[in-house]
């Protein structure tokens, strides 16, 4: 996978605003049928409203599409870093999706009553569409991966991995290629180190510090 490409604008603004576009597109009449029972003013909140939630659903499509596209990539027959890592536990954010199913649910409720609110009762569509934006970064797992021939993480960028330490605790630590620190939280008691070191060693990941 071209690390530069996933990292590019066109293609982060494409991930995220299509899905966008394409649930606006599908309620544009919806919308219009409130502009002959809403205020002027009332009319243009709900819009407002309306729109920041459109774009809280195409955050979540946007984390899942870069998960499930590093999850293709990801090259699991030349590392073991996911089973020694990770004891091949599968990424399953059952909680958040079941939080935005609730929160969905409740928009829509709100949806039929909207005719009869004014400006102040209209701000109570806010509310789910805060929630399902908080809950939007738990569909992207974060895990490091082997893609390409490189050691790779996802947190808003996709970032580069050169080597590893051991913090005082006996944490594994990587340390990525714009100098930051990223925490596995591996330790010496869930984790077999020896097996690590020898699958890091292969793939030409060097250590640095103390152990």
């Amino acid at each position: 996978m071209d690390m530069n490409r996933l990292n590019g604008k066109t293609f982060k603004a494409a991930v995220y605003l299509f899905p966008f576009f394409l649930m606006l597109c599908a309620c544009v009449n919806f919308i219009l049928i409130y502009s002959h029972t809403l205020q002027p003013s009332s009319y243009i909140l709900f819009i407002t409203f309306h729109l920041l939630f459109l774009l809280s659903l195409a955050t979540v499509c946007g984390n899942l599409t870069i998960e499930l596209a590093l999850i293709i990539f990801e090259d699991i027959k030349k590392s073991s870093l996911k089973k020694l890592l990770y004891s091949d536990r599968r990424f399953l954010p059952i909680r958040p999706a079941v939080f935005i199913a609730v929160f969905i649910v409740l928009y829509v409720f709100l949806l039929r009553f909207v005719a009869g609110f004014n400006q102040l009762e209209i701000l109570i569509f806010f509310v789910p569409t805060v929630a399902i934006f908080m809950n939007a970064p738990h569909f992207i797992s974060g895990r490091v991966r082997f893609i390409n021939g490189r050691y790779v993480f996802y947190k808003g960028s996709l970032n580069a991995i050169f080597s590893y330490q051991f913090d005082e605790k006996g944490t594994l630590v990587f340390i990525t290629d714009d100098g930051s620190q990223l925490r596995s939280g591996a330790t010496a008691a869930d984790t077999d180190f020896k097996a690590l070191e020898a699958e890091f060693f292969k793939n030409g990941l060097n250590f640095s510090g103390k152990k």
